[in-house]
């Protein structure tokens, strides 16, 4: 197919600060052929007011969930009304390159056997930015959907043999979850940064405890029996905990060490 459906699916929670740029990043978009599924639920701010800025634009469609659910919900409402043959999620305080959809659906069509591919992703903390340039599923920190582009026969197969895509339990890391499954499928680093991550001082990650967070991913790793990266994430816990309790940074004290 020359010029393939590409369905980007945004859920929405209060997100009133970003989901305009979020939504204008993919209307500004070199590849032309899209759709995004907004998957609203119910908001305490202006969200839907600043959704409305931009779907006048037909490519654009809005499901609004009658309660508060979990992302992991909102991602599987998006995902079922989607009709592109490639899937790429994107959170509603993240934003894409002009390029990035064109860049990764030329990818995949360029190498049939690949089921995905992801992206370099910038991540703006306050006034810091930095590079994530790891595949996901490959490294102690496990990783997410960020910056992935899927084949939707890969997600089926995924959703097929699991009984579903994204794990409607999981409060959070249901994307680590998908993640897991996928990296059996082959899937190619495309080394550029085609996306951004924004640090979010509102969003789940922020406000949910670095204990459970790692906690969270280690029963996944186990779960999923993922055994080569489990000693990674227990050595990135250790450290987080000494870190915390000591109010230090190991990894930068092991950096200076070496300078000597």
């Amino acid at each position: 197919m020359a010029n393939p459906l590409v369905s980007v699916i945004v859920p929405a929670y209060n997100s009133e600060r970003y989901i305009w740029r979020c939504l204008r990043s993919i209307q500004q978009q070199t590849y032309k052929n899209w759709e995004c599924i907004i998957v609203l639920a119910p908001s305490k701010d202006k969200t839907e007011e600043e959704i409305n800025t931009v779907t006048l634009d037909r490519r654009f469609k809005l499901f609004k969930e009658e309660t508060k659910t979990n992302c992991a919900t909102g991602r599987n409402i998006g995902y079922k009304a989607s009709k592109g043959e490639y899937v790429y999620f994107n959170d509603s305080d993240d934003w894409l390159e002009p390029a990035c959809l064109e860049t990764m659906v030329n990818e995949l069509e360029s190498n049939p056997a690949l089921s995905w591919c992801v992206s370099y992703q910038m991540t703006h903390w306050d006034n810091r930015t930095y590079i994530i340039n790891l595949t996901p599923g490959t490294h102690h920190n496990i990783g997410g959907i960020g910056g992935v582009l899927f084949r939707k026969d890969c997600l089926e197969q995924i959703r097929a043999k699991s009984g579903h895509l994204f794990n409607e339990k999981l409060n959070h890391t249901d994307d680590g979850d998908l993640i897991l499954r996928a990296r059996h499928y082959q899937h190619k680093m495309i080394p550029t940064v085609l996306s951004n991550y924004q640090w979010n001082y509102e969003g789940l990650t922020a406000n949910t405890h670095w204990a459970e967070q790692e906690w969270y991913l280690i029963k996944m790793l186990v779960h999923r029996g993922a055994w080569d990266l489990l000693p990674g994430n227990i050595m990135n816990f250790c450290i987080i905990l000494i870190n915390e309790t000591f109010h230090t940074d190991l990894v930068k004290i092991k950096k200076e060490m070496f300078k000597q």
